[in-house]
């Protein structure tokens, strides 16, 4: 018996434009890479992202983000805990507080991805100091942008 085939949207199938995108959380880098589209667990509903979309700062929720890669292989799920999603013409960074990747993301996977968000340095990041921290992160990520961007 084989596999079946990931189910892939039909627009994203027929997609023939694809972005940058990079999945940070707390611990560094999880996931970069070219992709066709994005799916965010956006706090207010997912949220769906393909090339050309609007620029977009949002608050995550916790969830999983599905990537389909440009080259059309599997896609790759990421579960990530809160966070902010940033959408720029040139590309999209998901900044999550915590992210774990994996290739058959289970309910144990999930689970170990919760107790990390509930760990002592992720319960410390609440209130004003959650606040303050994400400000800060992001600020310093558009800075550096704009100092990578050619004039």
């Amino acid at each position: 018996m084989t596999a079946a085939a990931p189910l892939v949207p039909a627009a994203v199938a027929q997609s023939t434009t694809s972005f940058p995108l990079q999945v940070i959380s707390l611990t560094g880098a999880c996931w970069e890479g070219r992709v066709r589209e994005a799916s965010v667990p956006g706090a207010a509903g997912r949220l769906g992202i393909m090339a050309g979309h609007l620029p977009l700062l949002a608050p995550l929720r916790e969830g999983l983000v599905r990537l389909f890669p440009e080259q059309g292989e599997t896609p790759v799920d990421i579960h990530v805990t809160d966070g902010y999603l940033e959408v720029q013409p040139d590309q999209v960074i998901v900044l999550a507080d915590l992210a774990s990747r994996s290739s058959a993301l289970d309910a144990a996977r999930a689970d170990e991805a919760r107790q990390r968000a509930s760990s002592p340095m992720a319960a410390a990041l609440t209130g004003d100091d959650y606040g303050t921290m994400h400000a800060g992160l992001v600020a310093h990520l558009a800075h550096l942008h704009r100092a990578a961007r050619p004039r």
